[in-house]
């Protein structure tokens, strides 16, 4: 079967915001350690949520993998495949 691939655009930002959360996890094992030293803001005045929820609600959105809080295990949020919308994310 052959998988249907289409292109999706990410700013420098986002892309930043990831990879410092990744950073943060793999080699402080604290979500956001990397975070005090982003070269970007967290948020700006126009931004309701801090950019790294943001990013997430938005990686959630495109690839179905589940950011929120309080499902009941991990192994639930890891086999969790359904997008939500805002509504139904923890913010």
């Amino acid at each position: 079967m052959e998988e249907k691939t289409e292109r999706v655009s990410i700013s420098r930002r986002d892309l930043y915001c990831i990879a410092r959360q990744l950073q943060s996890e793999k080699y402080a094992h604290e979500p956001f350690k990397a975070c005090q030293y982003c070269k970007y803001p967290c948020s700006t005045e126009e931004e309701l949520l801090p950019n790294y929820e943001r990013v997430q609600f938005r990686l959630q959105q495109m690839t179905g993998v589940d950011f929120g809080v309080g499902l009941k295990s991990n192994e639930e949020r890891f086999s969790n495949e359904k997008s939500r919308s805002v509504a139904d994310c923890d913010f």
